[in-house]
């Protein structure tokens, strides 16, 4: 019995040894890449993939009167959007619209910031978790989007709200799971602790 240990232990050594050895052969043996290959991967690319998210830029314009309008995408198309914070509506109309709930809409969209971001000057207005303002006509108040949802930030007084009651409520309920959550999970561990 003595003899076939050793037998053993020279055999472990022999298959370590020979998976070190073909370890890296086996890497390098590995398929070679493509142009096939590479066509697959640039059907992942944004400029490929981006039709298929629908509603995630918002690029707001303001109106003399404090509401403002964006154009979204929807699975059905194209629309235009005219949001009044004051009281908390939407309007949607045909993307093609010059009016939409009493406002003029332009030609294109802005690209950035607005009607040129408010009063102008000093730098750029953010939210506070850092994201861009798209500051209305007088400066009192700034659009931003914050996890999908659209918000807007009252300017002289710091406070920051979503637009619609339902995001409010969504919100609310979140940070009250949380506790739960923090709550059980402190539970938990005490018992576990208890256990031991």
């Amino acid at each position: 019995m003595s003899s076939r240990a050793p037998v053993s232990s020279r055999a472990q050594r022999g298959i370590s040894l020979f998976i070190v050895l073909a370890f890296p052969a086996l890497i390098h043996a590995q398929r070679t890449i493509t142009a096939a290959d590479y066509a697959r991967a640039e059907k992942f690319l944004a400029p490929t993939v981006n039709g298929l998210v629908v509603g995630g830029v918002v690029a707001p314009t303001w109106l003399p009167d404090g509401r403002f309008w964006y154009r979204n995408t929807t699975l059905a198309g194209a629309e235009v959007v005219v949001i009044d914070p004051v009281k908390r509506d939407r309007q949607r109309c045909d993307a093609n619209a010059t009016t939409c709930a009493g406002g003029t809409i332009t030609a294109g969209a802005p690209t950035q910031g607005g009607r040129g971001g408010g009063r102008g000057g000093g730098a750029a207005a953010t939210a506070s978790k850092g994201e861009p303002l798209a500051m209305s006509p007088d400066g009192r108040r700034g659009a931003f989007v914050r996890d999908w949802n659209l918000w807007v930030k009252d300017i002289p007084s710091g406070q920051e709200r979503p637009l619609h009651l339902a995001q409010e409520a969504r919100a609310q309920r979140d940070a009250e799971l949380k506790v739960k959550r923090r709550a059980q999970c402190q539970r938990t561990c005490q018992e576990r602790k208890e256990k031991q």
